[in-house]
């Protein structure tokens, strides 16, 4: 569909999605962090609870 992108068992989203509400569960993803390592959401969930911060890059 025109638009929209699905991701196996995610809900699908559209280019015009507002993000994350407040209570909403996070959807899996997983990408480069600050060093360019990858960063899996779920791998670092099973080590315990995570705090997402995101920032604008090149100012």
């Amino acid at each position: 569909m025109a638009g929209q992108r699905t991701h196996g068992n995610e809900e699908n989203v559209t280019e015009t999605s507002t993000g994350v509400e407040v209570g909403q569960a996070m959807p899996a993803f997983e990408l480069p962090d600050e060093e360019g390592h990858p960063f899996n959401l779920l791998e670092q969930l099973l080590e315990g609870p995570v705090v997402l911060v995101f920032y604008r890059g090149d100012w």
